[in-house]
């Protein structure tokens, strides 16, 4: 619920910027509708948008879920993390705050079931150390966890269109920005450990301290793409 009323709050900023701005003649097209499509950091995105004067557009989209891992050490051990951004969408305003430019300031809110999965490395002795304990990789098992995010996430960035949105036609677009997921809900679990008190123990310790490595969450979102004014 906060994470909605403080986009609320974004949205509702900009938009009394951008209305509070005089009008410079008015919109150049028929009636300031759009549409755009992107690729990016999240996949494939399209959405619908509407100019609603010289200074300020609304977007509703849809985005894809691009699947991307990378290898990270949290606490001693080195995991595989495959990160699962499930198909979102997107509420944004955007704001030009300079007459005949097209960078743009944006904020809005995405809504989606972004998710991780963790597969844990064994080092080059081919062991693992949980806890500040080492352990046999064949000892442990498979070491695995997963991390669950915030299913609203407040976003805020900057953009660039070849024309304005009043403009009719075709312009490129672009954008960069950071959308805050919140603190992950963390797990993790080792095959091995049903029949392991000492092994259990730690890996509980290990899961507690996951859950401090991800108690802050950011996206950095990027992408390029085409829209058209009608």
């Amino acid at each position: 619920m906060k994470l909605r009323i403080a986009c609320t709050r974004i949205i509702a900023a900009l938009v009394l910027a951008g209305t509070g701005t005089a009008w410079a003649g008015g919109l150049s097209g028929d009636d300031g509708r759009f549409v755009y499509g992107k690729l990016g950091s999240m996949g494939l995105g399209a959405g619908f948008g509407m100019a609603i004067n010289d200074n300020v557009t609304l977007r509703l989209g849809i985005g894809g879920g691009a699947e991307y891992s990378h290898d990270r050490k949290l606490s001693g051990i080195k995991y595989d993390i495959k990160n699962k951004p499930a198909a979102s969408l997107e509420v944004l305003a955007d704001w030009y705050p300079f007459a005949d430019s097209g960078l743009r300031l944006t904020g809005g809110l995405m809504y989606g079931n972004a998710k991780g999965s963790l597969a844990g490395k064994k080092d080059s002795a081919g062991n693992f150390s949980i806890n500040d304990h080492s352990y046999a990789a064949t000892a442990v098992g498979e070491l695995k966890g997963a991390v669950k995010y915030n299913k609203f996430a407040p976003y805020v960035g900057v953009g660039w269109e070849s024309a304005r949105p009043g403009t009719k036609g075709w312009r490129f677009i672009g954008d960069a920005g950071v959308a805050y997921l919140g603190k992950g809900r963390t797990s993790l679990s080792a095959s091995g450990a049903a029949g392991n008190a000492a092994l259990g123990q730690d890996v509980a310790q290990e899961r507690r301290q996951l859950a401090s490595d991800f108690k802050h969450n950011g996206s950095l979102i990027v992408s390029i793409g085409a829209a058209y004014s009608f």
